[in-house]
């Protein structure tokens, strides 16, 4: 039995509510007494039964929804009975109504999510939580991260050097629209590979992890991230003047995202990014979605992560880099007809090839390119037959996005 559900009603912070359907699932939240701020908006993302129900935010001021996009089902989990099974090869996410958060300048964002370790490869990033302001979209075409009014987590896909790792960008309505990262092991537009001795909580393991990105308590300019209720990273890091124009320090210029106000009208994605792009949907689970209208101090972010601990056996990470990095990608002298190079090896349909290939016979050769996107290859002399190093995964014919999406415009081998 569920510890939290008794006869159709959710306990929520100790007080018993009635849910809107009998199917939603239990809400992990520390007592009123403990002083943490009530959610602007809460998604338990949870269910009692496989058959599930449409989500709907439980015990936070607004009463929102939102949609699973695509069959993403229902699963047993160990901890929160049923979550939603998100999938990059099925193109599954969830759409959630827009939250109304941060437009004074403080806010925070905490969630829990399970990363399926096989699944998640590429050399790009998935995608935990996605969303834009709707201006910010019509003008970008959504696929711009950096600019402003912008939120985002993502994973690095076990291709990429910095897997293992949370990364996160944080756009004000004011911030430079400016590649500007903050990585969960506290480098700041880092995309060198991580060291042998790197010491950081692997959060693509396979196990439960809660994320929670918060603007300072200071109401000075940058934000934190917590790990597993840890502080993990801080934007500026200590040492570095807080300023609203960038600063440079030891060689590295540091844009101050966050910390004004922000104005995120746009629907929030979760296992995908706002512009539905193929190759970087997240496999794994999501829950507990927390959306705040303030920023969260280490004492209500531990009393968060506290609320499930307490409740349910939860297996921990190791807090170290993964012992066996992914397969080594190279840029090869292999062009393609949109006038990049390929990247070997790269991943189709579940498998790694290390040459171009031909889907189902196809008389034209393919690759990834330094941009993640699928094109052809010209003057390829590697190929003569597929060179699959995963055989289990046959080739097969690409499966489009569910969602809408423009052409891929990646920035660079690691772009996000």
């Amino acid at each position: 039995m569920f510890p939290w559900a008794v006869f159709g009603l959710i306990a929520v912070g100790g007080i018993t509510t009635s849910a809107e359907s009998a199917a939603v699932g239990s809400s992990f939240l520390p007592a009123v007494s403990s002083g943490v701020p009530n959610a602007t908006a809460f998604f338990p993302l949870t269910s009692l039964s496989s058959s599930g129900s449409e989500i709907v935010s439980q015990g936070g001021q607004q009463n929102l929804g939102g949609s699973v996009n695509g069959t993403a089902s229902w699963i047993a989990d160990s901890v929160f009975g049923y979550v939603l099974d998100c999938s990059s090869e099925s193109y599954n996410s969830i759409i959630l109504d827009a939250v109304s958060i941060g437009t004074q300048g403080p806010f925070a964002v905490n969630i829990w999510f399970k990363s399926n370790i096989t699944d998640n490869s590429g050399i790009l990033f998935a995608y935990i939580l996605s969303t834009l302001n709707n201006a910010s979209q019509s003008v970008s075409g959504g696929t711009n991260v950096y600019a402003p009014n912008s939120l985002q987590l993502m994973l690095p896909q076990s291709g990429n050097n910095r897997s293992g790792l949370l990364r996160s960008v944080v756009k004000d309505y004011n911030d430079a629209n400016a590649n500007s990262t903050l990585d969960s092991d506290g480098n700041y537009n880092d995309d060198n590979a991580l060291g042998s001795n790197a010491a950081f909580t692997n959060v693509s393991n396979g196990a439960w992890h809660m994320v929670t990105l918060t603007t300072r308590t200071d109401v000075q300019h940058g934000y934190l991230l917590y790990i597993d209720g840890q502080e993990a990273a801080q934007l500026p890091p200590s040492g570095v003047l807080n300023e609203p124009t960038p600063v440079t320090s030891n060689g590295v210029v540091y844009y101050e995202d966050g910390g004004d106000p922000i104005f995120l009208d746009g629907n929030i994605y979760l296992c995908a990014r706002t512009d539905g792009d193929s190759y970087r949907f997240f496999s794994g689970s999501v829950a507990q979605a927390g959306f705040y209208g303030e920023a969260l101090n280490a004492t209500d972010i531990q009393a968060l992560y506290n609320a499930v601990t307490s409740s349910v056996a939860l297996s921990t990470a190791p807090s170290a880099a993964p012992s066996e990095p992914a397969a080594a990608t190279s840029i090869s002298n292999t062009s393609t007809i949109t006038g990049t190079v390929c990247v070997f090896p790269f991943v189709y349909e579940g498998a790694n090839y290390s040459a171009c290939i031909s889907p189902d016979g196809s008389e034209s050769s393919y690759c990834r390119d330094t941009n993640g996107a699928f094109v052809a290859c010209v003057n390829d002399t590697t190929l003569t037959t597929p060179a699959i190093l995963d055989s289990a995964n046959p080739i097969s014919s690409p499966v489009s996005s569910p969602i809408t999406s423009p052409a891929n415009t990646g920035n660079g081998i690691w772009g996000s």
